[in-house]
This record gives C-alpha cells, sequence and structure tokens, in this order.
C-alpha cells in the first residue's frame, strides 16, 4: 500500500514525562505532549493548501499538544478559561529565525500559523507551565532531538515512495521507543 499523501506523523510524548508536569505541584488538565510532524510534499499535494514557498526536504513542526490519556484531549484551547492570545512580539529574532525554518506555513504567513497553533493547543498549557516563548522553543527542541527522515531511510522508507504505515510505525519504535500515530487530513 503507498503511504498516503497526506500522513501526519503524531509522535506521542516524545517530550519526557517530567517535563510535561510542572515544577511545583499545580495541577494540570493534561498527561504528555504530543510532537506532530508533517512531511511538506506531501502538505502541498493537496487541494487544501496552495504552497506559495519553496517546499523544505525534511520533516516540519506542525504543533505541539497538550494531551490526555483519557478521551477527549484539547482539541482546541479556546474552549478552555485561562487561554491567552498569541503574542507575535514575545518571539525574538533569533527564535523566530529558528521558527521560520522548522515551523513553516507553507502557503501562507508564518506568524498567522504559528498563532493559530499556539491559541489552538499552547494556550492550554500557559496557565500551567509553559508560557508562550517556552511552548516554541519546547516545540523546536523536541521535534528536532530526533532525526524522523534517517529513522525512516535506515528503514529503507522513502517519503513519498511505497510503503506501509505500520512499516514506518515499526521503524520509528524501534528507533525512539515511542509508537507514533496518525491523523489524516
Amino acid at each position: 500500500m503507498k503511504m498516503n499523501a497526506l500522513l501526519l506523523l503524531f509522535l506521542a510524548a516524545m517530550v519526557v514525562r517530567a517535563a510535561s508536569q510542572p515544577p511545583n505541584p499545580i495541577p494540570v488538565p493534561y498527561d504528555f505532549y504530543s510532537v506532530v510532524l508533517q512531511w511538506p510534499k506531501s502538505v502541498c499535494n493537496t487541494d487544501r493548501y496552495q504552497c506559495t514557498k519553496p517546499i523544505p526536504p525534511s520533516f516540519t513542526l506542525h504543533g505541539l499538544w497538550p494531551q490526555r490519556y483519557s478521551f477527549p484531549c484539547f482539541d482546541d484551547c479556546t474552549l478552555y478559561p485561562g487561554n491567552t492570545k498569541f503574542d507575535k512580539n514575545s518571539i525574538p529574532d533569533d527564535d523566530r529565525n529558528v521558527l521560520i525554518q522548522y515551523w513553516p506555513n507553507m502557503s501562507g504567513d508564518n506568524e498567522a500559523f504559528w498563532g493559530r497553533e499556539y491559541e489552538k493547543h499552547g494556550s492550554c498549557v500557559h496557565p500551567f507551565y509553559l508560557d508562550q516563548l517556552t511552548y516554541f522553543i519546547t516545540a523546536h527542541r523536541v521535534a528536532t532531538s530526533t532525526d524522523l527522515y534517517s529513522i525512516l531511510l535506515a528503514a529503507g522508507i522513502i517519503c513519498g515512495g511505497p510503503t506501509t504505515f505500520r512499516a514506518i510505525r515499526t521503524a520509528i519504535h524501534a528507533s525512539t521507543g515511542f509508537w507514533p500515530h496518525r491523523a489524516m487530513q
């Protein structure tokens, strides 16, 4: 079976569990983070997006989402009290340049994309643990801590080539110890 071109890989719990807990005993409504990565060529091959920028040849960050073991997971932080609005001025230029490289919006304004991701997913963690800048820095650090492209290549899996999700899951689990999940859009 050919790998679905719309595959998003959820690398659940790539953040060390201890890192998802606040430094003090404030109760938090989530258990771990999911690091959501995407293959830009697949994103750009859909009718949903009109990519206007050069397509990076590697996985890029889509988001860092707080999750719970029980259902439902946080799917929209704007529905919860205490969430904060995105403030593009809170990201220093050096960090902004890193986000442009690793967390690009292929079809529009980067800051608008970051704002949507932060308000929908990141603002849930703000009152408990991560301020806005720390959210973005943490997302980048975790996403780049594992070279997913190299893991797949070492297993003989070429992005965009024929494979199965089972083969992808097995390769990632063998290398990282984590079982990825997927979402189709």
